[in-house]
């Protein structure tokens, strides 16, 4: 809801309309105090959901990198990995395992619905023009935000039970996310839920993919997986890296 509160024309007017739905169609009253209290906490987060969308579209400017090598999807993995782990910067499961997929899905087209090659295939291409190539890769990470894990999860402390909220999209990037990556671990920290990701093993790609991301994304002497906020140096090394790329000189 912040990334919708974020980039909506006309938010607050759209969430009320959106509560009004609720309370005419489906009988379900939110107290207009709440309905304030939502408001705030959307704006609150949305800076921070800002500078997620710069992250993403950082982290996609070196899977379109690989993508369009002509390389073996091993190659690709082994390259990208090699890359993440030298310049130090953040390892982004969701992102990283989502490359891989695509890079997957380039080489097998055969194995996925035309919709899915095709949608992929418009996500990985460059534009010549600069500036349209970082509106492109802004409007990807916005998309992709709302699966910067594939599902939301809430942790009852009192019952030790979690619940799994999933995106609802016809954006078939989403689905492709959802139906290849899930979730392999959560682990409960400081009221916090934290999801280790991996490939669903119902998954087309899983087979093939597991080995060579176990194989390749080690962890270096100087990286450490967990998430530090803004003053974690990787950001900035992401971000010099993503310039790099775009400039023509990786």
């Amino acid at each position: 809801m912040a990334e919708q509160h974020r980039t909506h024309g006309a938010p607050d007017k759209a969430f009320r309309h959106y509560v009004d739905v609720l309370r005419t169609d489906y009988l379900y009253d939110l107290p207009t105090q709440e309905v304030d209290r939502l408001l705030g906490v959307f704006k609150e987060f949305s800076p921070a959901v800002a500078d997620n969308v710069n992250f993403i579209a950082n982290y996609f400017v070196l899977i379109k990198h690989f993508y369009n090598k002509r390389w073996s999807v091993d190659r690709k993995v082994k390259e990208f990995a090699e890359l993440v782990r030298e310049r130090n910067v953040p390892v982004l499961a969701f992102a990283f395992l989502l490359g891989c997929v695509y890079f997957y899905v380039r080489d097998n087209p055969g194995q996925f619905p035309p919709a899915i090659v095709s949608k992929v295939q418009s996500d990985m291409c460059v534009y010549a023009d600069k500036k349209k190539e970082r509106v492109h890769l802004r409007n990807l990470a916005s998309d992709l935000m709302l699966l910067s894990a594939p599902a939301e999860i809430f942790f009852n402390h009192e019952t030790s039970e979690f619940n799994f909220c999933y995106v609802a999209s016809g954006d078939v990037s989403i689905g492709l996310a959802l139906t290849e990556i899930a979730y392999t671990q959560v682990v409960v920290n400081d009221k916090r839920c934290f999801g280790s990701l991996g490939f669903r093993p119902s998954g087309t790609v899983s087979d093939v993919l597991e080995a060579a991301v176990t194989k390749y994304l080690r962890q270096s002497s100087q990286q450490s997986f967990s998430f530090k906020g803004r003053g974690d140096g990787r950001f900035d090394n992401l971000e010099r890296l993503a310039e790099e790329m775009l400039s023509g000189h990786p």
